[in-house]
């Protein structure tokens, strides 16, 4: 079209390249922002649903198929906190409803995947700044 119609097809030629160049921005800017959370949320689906499983990263990460250092990498970008440190607070957030619901603390800690209920003891003293028999107690005041 530029060729044919000389230099007033040049200038029209450009002016619709600088728009097709623009769309694409636009359109790669809005991906971005889509997928902006997508892969953290990703991963806390995954790890939501394997609660029990005690996770390392090199595990989590072969799991996802991807690399440690990206796994940690991307997870932290969107969230500020580790996936390792994301699956004990869920896991905590859990056992909390797992205490208030009358379960006993050996079976807390079987089901989610904790050495032994002095380890999920520990953990939930230090999450919720409260042992576990004084959060029931309370009915769950900390959370």
């Amino acid at each position: 079209t530029g060729y044919q119609r000389q230099e007033s097809g040049f200038w029209e030629a450009q002016t619709l390249l600088f728009e097709l160049i623009s769309s694409l921005q636009q359109i790669d800017e809005e991906r971005k922002s889509e997928s902006n959370g997508t892969f953290s949320r990703n991963v806390d689906n995954f790890l939501r649903k394997n609660l029990s499983v005690r996770l390392t990263s090199t595990k989590l990460a072969g799991m996802m198929g991807i690399s440690i250092s990206q796994l940690n990498h991307r997870y932290r970008q969107e969230t500020g906190t580790s996936p390792i440190r994301r699956q004990l607070e869920m896991r905590l957030e859990y056992a909390a409803g797992m205490v208030l619901n009358n379960n006993t603390l050996a079976e807390i800690a079987d089901r989610l995947g904790f050495s032994s209920a002095f380890h999920l003891s520990r953990d939930f003293r230090k999450y919720f700044g409260l042992s576990p028999a004084n959060f029931r107690r309370r009915g769950g005041e900390a959370m």
